[in-house]
């Protein structure tokens, strides 16, 4: 199970300035980014420690992108999937949106890959595609683009297994613009696809190369495309041929040529077809003999961090409970007297 965190453990102070909500206090800053802050709190009613992410001020002023964002987080909330990091809250304070999530202890990919600089064992790399794609599957199937798959954005529960995170660029698919009204593409640039780059409508395939990205860097340590200019990365990943792969995972090239292909006509489709060209290379090669016990069935160990966390409780539950308790109440009042 899941671990739970003991907050007699962990020291609290106040939020920052400006940050403040009620009900939530400080254990540290996880990170910030260009268009949030992140912090591990204390959550003062589910007495657990929960990640808080809030927009900044100059981001939700823009309606154009607060607005899909919203409806996306709430498409998401009380959703329970093993490899998608679960929403618990959104609201807002101030105009600024806000939203808490449940938090994983077990550190993210980017810090792993750190570790591993010529990449991790094929087993262990193939095991986290195959659950980020189980993920992603589930993300898409709700209709939304996750739009900054990276090593960063992808954490591991108290068991180990990988789960997507961070969902402050997911949009639904019908939203479609690429580009935030200040006129930068959203995404991170070693990651994001030609057409992400271009600042183009962009549909699954985009997730699905942003994840061919990761693939490369899971192997080898590094993503496919590296440079400090954001022009010339952006004409790599254009034009530049698919760097080849080390004779150790070389078996797996015509795998990372199929989401790595620079035209969405030429890229795998969707998740489904990812997981089944994967199962596929696993039952044909036999370095992967460790895989192929992999199987759908592995998941039910994997809910024990599911069943943990909190049912999303609707508000026509409520009003019944209460009903309820106002015609048992009524019964009572007739009864005696």
């Amino acid at each position: 199970m899941a671990r739970r965190q003991s907050l007699s453990s962990l020291p609290t102070r106040a939020m920052p300035e400006g940050d403040r909500i009620p009900g939530f206090r400080l254990i540290r800053e996880l990170g910030a980014g260009g268009s949030s802050r992140v912090y591990l709190v204390e959550h003062g009613l589910r007495q657990r420690a929960v990640v808080l992410k809030l927009l900044r001020p100059e981001v939700a002023e823009d309606a154009e992108l607060t607005a899909p964002l919203r409806a996306s987080l709430e498409a998401l909330r009380g959703v329970r999937h093993p490899h998608l990091e679960a929403v618990l809250e959104i609201s807002d304070v101030g105009q600024r949106l806000w939203w808490v999530s449940e938090y994983l202890p077990g550190g993210d990919l980017r810090d792993r890959l750190q570790k591993a600089p010529s990449g991790l064992p094929v087993d262990d790399a193939l095991r986290i595609l195959m659950e980020v794609t189980r993920g992603l599957s589930a993300l898409h199937a709700r209709g939304l683009l996750h739009r900054d798959l990276k090593p960063a954005n992808i954490l591991f529960d108290a068991e180990g297994r990988a789960v997507i995170a961070d969902y402050g660029l997911v949009m639904p698919r019908r939203a479609g613009n690429t580009t935030h009204s200040h006129g930068l593409a959203a995404g991170t640039p070693l990651y994001m696809s030609p057409e992400q780059q271009r600042g183009e409508v962009v549909d699954e395939r985009a997730d699905l190369y942003s994840l061919g990205c990761v693939l490369h860097e899971l192997l080898t340590g590094q993503p496919p495309f590296v440079s400090d200019d954001p022009h010339t990365l952006s004409r790599l990943h254009a034009s530049a041929p698919i760097p080849a792969l080390p004779m150790r995972c070389r078996w797996l090239q015509p795998l990372l040529e199929s989401v790595l292909a620079k035209t969405t006509e030429s890229r795998l489709d969707n998740t489904q077809q990812l997981l089944t060209a994967l199962q596929a290379s696993v039952s044909s090669s036999p370095e992967a003999e460790a895989l192929r016990g992999y199987s759908e069935a592995a998941q039910v160990r994997y809910t024990s961090r599911i069943s943990a966390l909190p049912a999303r409780r609707t508000v026509w539950l409520w009003m019944l409970l209460v009903l309820m308790c106002l015609a048992l109440g009524l019964v009572w009042q007739r009864t005696v007297s």
